[in-house]
């Protein structure tokens, strides 16, 4: 068995005891970006095995790729290794830095005192894939609180959400409920996957993503061996779990050509720890399928793939995909990560909405004839920005997928006929503000004379008011 180091950062490479995980430790400590590790001649089992080793050893294996060079689909179909170790460098590269990782202490890790003197404090803590938050800008959306209901665990709480040790699985599945983008799993960092998927789609090598976690990798080699895999481009993607891969990343892959595949076979989830969160997002899958031309498959592809190929979308924003992606006239409420909002009469066209959105997915068009106030589906990220900002409380937001709504880059959420001068015809603004201002004077108790005034323009007003002290 052979076990060759390469730094991810300058591509050196470097022969290893596939033994000695403590020197792997060390190595993948000192790495600037990570490590790939490439292995020959080694049982399915290695990985797992030196993987919970370097997880006692205090490293973070969440910065190392492995390639088992005897097994990997894309070797065995093109054999050349060389792009391989260029595609996971480019994805280590491009994870974003982590100030303040998760870390949980661990007593579990079997040490002995040579190991123990030299890593020092750092073997008693464990890395962790628990979601991590853009603190700044995710407590900018105040009414946010999409992913603390998302989890099965019950294992976020507070604003930014911070994750519970003793609660947390590190299934990811909070972060497809988070459409902003601003929670993510550190296993599978958006900036590192689209990174690879540009690196395949540029040297044309691979079709399909087959995601799977770590317990179930020696496994899964032993499945892609049934099949003919000769003919196939598939990468082999570890992450925490299937469901750290979030649906805005599988709608990103799909919408660039790329298939998905899910390797997490029913029963091994029946003893796992991520067992809800891995089938909650197979729901979600599901539910978000029936809006979304989504392009995903369960279980190890047994062949080579003779399906149409996916057709790419021109790169753009998530606005911009999910427009493109929207399937017929689909429809499903609640569990799903889109939004739509619903707005009543009551709405003034003030504004107030449009000036908080963060993502401009609310806007008042006013027109000669009336005005209206536009909503985009695709866009919308279900933050209740809007609804803690309207003085009419006109608003409301609900979980729901309208693939004809997707489809649609605006969609008329409410409108109002233009209001005129009862003594020029010149416009005033909306109706239904102008009625709104009726009824709060005549709420007050004010004369008839100054709620008739509403309808009347300020140079009218000034005529009126010219006239009468003439007459005087």
């Amino acid at each position: 068995m052979e076990l060759l180091i390469v730094d991810a950062a300058t591509l050196e490479a470097r022969r290893a005891d596939p033994l000695d995980a403590e020197r792997i430790a060390g190595l993948l400590d000192s790495a600037r970006y990570g490590l790939i590790l490439v292995a020959r001649g080694a049982e399915p089992e290695y990985w797992p095995w030196l993987r919970r080793r370097l997880v006692e050893l205090g490293a973070n294996t969440y910065r190392a790729r492995y390639i088992d060079a005897d097994r990997d689909p894309l070797l065995l179909r093109h054999g050349d290794l060389q792009l391989l170790v260029e595609a996971w460098s480019r994805f280590l590269s491009a994870a974003p830095q982590i100030p303040r990782p998760r870390l949980k202490p661990s007593l579990r890790h079997r040490l002995s005192r040579r190991e123990l003197l030299r890593r020092g404090p750092p073997a008693f803590i464990e890395y962790t894939a628990m979601p991590l938050t853009m603190e700044s800008r995710c407590a900018q959306l105040a009414a946010c609180q999409l992913c603390l209901s998302s989890c099965p665990y019950r294992a976020l709480q507070g604003k930014p959400p911070e994750p519970d040790p003793s609660r947390c699985v590190e299934c990811g599945l909070c972060t497809s409920f988070c459409p902003s983008g601003y929670l993510w799993d550190p296993s599978s960092p958006s900036s590192s996957l689209k990174a690879l998927a540009d690196h395949m789609l540029e040297h044309g090598y691979a079709s399909l993503i087959l995601v799977t976690c770590p317990r179930l990798r020696a496994r899964l080699y032993k499945e892609l061996e049934k099949g003919e895999l000769k003919g196939a481009g598939i990468l082999v993607y570890e992450a925490s779990c299937i469901a750290s891969l979030s649906l805005d990343q599988l709608i990103y892959l799909n919408s660039r050509g790329l298939k998905t595949h899910y390797y997490c076979p029913a029963e091994e989830r029946t003893e796992c720890s991520k067992r809800l969160g891995a089938e909650e997002y197979l729901e979600l899958l599901a539910k978000a399928g029936k809006v979304l031309k989504l392009s995903y498959g369960l279980g190890a592809p047994e062949g080579p793939r003779a399906e149409k190929p996916l057709t790419p979308i021109q790169a753009g924003s998530r606005r911009l995909f999910l427009q493109a992606m929207a399937r017929g006239n689909g429809k499903v409420e609640g569990g799903v990560p889109f939004y739509t909002v619903m707005v009543s009469e009551n709405c003034t066209f003030c504004r107030a909405c449009q000036q908080n959105c963060p993502v401009e997915a609310l806007r008042v068009e006013a027109g000669p004839t009336g005005y209206k106030l536009v909503f985009s589906h695709a866009g919308c990220i279900g933050c209740n920005q809007c609804v803690m900002a309207c003085p009419e409380d006109a608003i409301q937001v609900r979980s729901l997928a309208d693939a004809s709504m997707l489809a649609k880059e605006w969609h008329v959420a409410a409108s109002s006929p233009v209001a005129r001068c009862r003594v020029c015809g010149k416009p005033l603004g909306p109706e239904s503000m102008v009625r709104r201002v009726e009824e709060n004077l005549r709420r007050r108790g004010l004369s008839s004379n100054i709620v008739e005034a509403v309808r009347i323009c300020p140079e009218c007003k000034i005529t009126r008011s010219l006239g009468a002290s003439g007459q005087d």
